[in-house]
């Protein structure tokens, strides 16, 4: 039996990043993908055995792990989507934050899509900033 984690997007999530997917989808679409979101981190244990999530650092236990998504009603596959979240997992805790939720597009600066969001990491969230 998997352990239920409690999920939850950080604010900075909110605000930059999850209102350009509100005003580029619908309400419905947007609503739908948020959802499901959520639903594979509350079943994050599940979801570690597939390709839809990926532990990019490791320390102490907890992780940075990215999530792959698409958009709901959306022809892609969640691979070629460009839509990403990163979340830092405590399992202790049993608890996902997804701190960036963004499409590739999103992202701004020098280097590749690594290097740019683990600059925003480093950038807005110093409590995390240690397992880069």
């Amino acid at each position: 039996m998997s352990t239920r984690y409690s999920s939850y997007f950080d604010d900075y999530a909110i605000s930059h990043y999850i209102k350009k997917f509100n005003k580029k989808y619908s309400k419905k679409q947007w609503d739908i993908t948020e959802m499901a979101i959520l639903d594979m981190a509350e079943n994050f244990d599940v979801m570690m055995q597939t390709d839809q999530v990926e532990t990019i650092h490791e320390k102490d236990g907890n992780k940075i792990c990215k999530f792959y998504f698409k958009i709901a009603g959306t022809n892609v596959s969640y691979k070629s989507s460009c839509c990403r979240a990163i979340a830092f997992v405590d399992p202790d805790k049993a608890e996902v934050i997804f701190l960036l939720v963004y499409h590739k597009s999103f992202l701004t600066g020098k280097g590749n899509e690594t290097d740019k969001w683990e600059r925003i990491i480093k950038d807005n969230f110093p409590k995390y900033s240690n397992m880069m």
